[in-house]
């Protein structure tokens, strides 16, 4: 894969191929190539060299795939208006989210949003975040995972989640599996089945 080619939405893409199913990545051409490559030669080493190339061929590096996501995803993401609980539906990790700049704590997410609308987040009803979660397809998310897609005070939205919670619309599925960032654990939360 040569990133420093692709844009910006092909980068993308490829990651999200690469999660969904990462033999949808492999360059079929390109083994059929280096197995005609393989079988061709007589001398021990470029054999060797062949096989190890056919080898890497096969097993798609995902490492490579997510480098090239993080350094063009939060442009990206603002560029399409793409919240972060799309990716996490998608299957991408908070880890990976927030090595890319997408996924912040609440309080960073909180303060950038006083600063850029002089000092009060953009007025958000519960009704309005409700209908927001409503559109979630599956995986899971956080509260601030609302608030950076759709705003709101962190009152006001976990009125809305609880009352979502209590009416059954949503499951609480606990703290951040493997939280690595400062205080507390985000609570995950999902829709229920």
């Amino acid at each position: 894969m040569s990133n420093s080619t692709l844009d910006p939405e092909a980068v993308v893409r490829q990651y999200l191929l690469f999660l969904e199913d990462p033999s949808r990545l492999v360059d079929e051409a390109e083994i059929a190539r280096l197995e005609a490559e393989a079988a061709g030669t007589s001398d021990p080493i470029e054999k060797l060299r062949a096989l190890a190339a056919l080898t890497r061929a096969r097993n798609v590096d995902g490492s490579a795939y997510e480098q090239a996501f993080v350094r063009v995803a939060r442009g990206w993401a603002s560029d399409n208006a793409i919240p972060v609980s799309s990716f996490v539906a998608l299957g991408v990790s908070e880890a990976v989210l927030r090595t890319a700049g997408l996924l912040t704590s609440t309080k960073s997410t909180a303060a950038r949003s006083r600063r850029s609308t002089g000092g009060r987040g953009r007025s958000v009803s519960a009704k309005e975040i409700q209908a927001h979660i409503a559109t979630l397809t599956h995986g899971s998310f956080t509260l601030a995972d609302i608030a950076s897609s759709v705003g709101g005070s962190p009152m006001t939205i976990r009125k809305a989640v609880d009352g979502l919670v209590q009416n059954g619309t949503l499951k609480r599925l606990g703290p951040t599996p493997k939280w690595a960032g400062p205080g507390r654990a985000p609570i995950l939360f999902t829709l229920a089945s």
